[in-house]
């Protein structure tokens, strides 16, 4: 932190000072990325795709983990009809 002498504190100074710090504030508000609508629209739409594609791996996954005890059962049915 930096303390400004008596000097600094005039009006003089202050309004370079001000002017320095405007047109650093201009500096990085053009270096800042500006989104337009249709990129916003981009993001959600990606966004909401990945959480999609995520809730299908979900379902496929408790779908398999369903599918396989019924079909150990019915092998196991199988076994027995054959056996008989």
């Amino acid at each position: 932190m930096t303390f400004l002498t008596r000097e600094q504190h005039s009006g003089e100074y202050r309004g370079e000072h001000r002017d320095y710090f405007t047109r650093n504030n201009v500096q990085v508000k053009n270096m800042e990325v500006k989104k337009t609508a249709s990129q916003l629209l981009q993001e959600v739409v990606q966004k909401h795709a990945q959480e999609k594609i995520a809730d299908q791996l979900k379902i496929a996954s408790l779908e398999v983990e369903n599918k396989l005890p019924r079909e150990k059962l019915g092998d196991r049915e199988q076994l027995r009809n054959n056996n008989q």
